[in-house]
C-alpha cells in the first residue's frame, strides 16, 4: 500500500520547501534599501543631508554591498533548491 521510495519523494520534496521559504524569511530580513542603508549608517546629529554624501559614507557602502550579495546568494539558493526540486519530484 505504501511505497517506501515514493513516501521519502514526498518528504525530499517537503524538506526543499522547507529550505525555500527559510531562505525566504532570511532573505528578506537581510535585504534593505539603500534608503534604509543611510538611515542606519548615518549620525541622525550631524548635518548630513547630502544624498551623494551620506552614500560615501563607508558603513552606507557596506551596508549597500552587503544587501546586494545577500539578493545574490538568494537567488543562486533558490535556483539549486528549484533544480533539487524539480529531480525529486516523483513520476
Amino acid at each position: 500500500m505504501f511505497d517506501w521510495e515514493t513516501i521519502v519523494r514526498w518528504l525530499s520534496i517537503a524538506g526543499l520547501f522547507l529550505n525555500i521559504t527559510g531562505s525566504i524569511i532570511i532573505g528578506y530580513g537581510t535585504i534593505i534599501t539603500k534608503g534604509k542603508a543611510v538611515e542606519q549608517g548615518v549620525a541622525h546629529l550631524g548635518d548630513k543631508d547630502n544624498e551623494e554624501e551620506n552614500f560615501d559614507i563607508p558603513l552606507v557602502r557596506a551596508l549597500i554591498k552587503q544587501s546586494k550579495n545577500t539578493c545574490i546568494g538568494f537567488f543562486v539558493l533558490i535556483l539549486g533548491f528549484i533544480l533539487q526540486l524539480i529531480s525529486s519530484w516523483p513520476k
